[in-house]
């Protein structure tokens, strides 16, 4: 499956290329690219993977009726856990 290319390729991509706005010419003239617009252009692509990796996969989706209703139940209760009670109940130790 082919990647999008980050959008800031394009913003580089007329003086980079000296007019030439075939994508797939990125490809071909890599070596035209100044210093600054290849670091532009790998920090994009190393953006766009670690957002692939480390995005939030449920990002969009609709909350169930059920976990809604826990959600609001345990917003209106006053009863609070603090991070080590949690932890605690959870065996984790640091």
């Amino acid at each position: 499956m082919a990647r999008a290319l980050p959008a800031q390729v394009f913003n580089i991509l007329p003086v980079a290329f000296q007019g030439v706005h075939s994508v797939s010419s990125v490809f071909m003239d890599l070596s035209q690219l100044s210093r600054e617009q290849l670091k532009t252009l790998v920090r994009g692509i190393v953006d766009d993977r670690l957002r692939e990796l480390l995005g939030d996969p449920d990002l969009g989706l609709q909350l169930g009726d059920g976990l809604r209703a826990r959600l609001k139940e345990s917003l209106s209760s006053r009863e609070r856990l603090s991070g080590e009670d949690i932890a605690d109940q959870l065996g984790l130790h640091w």
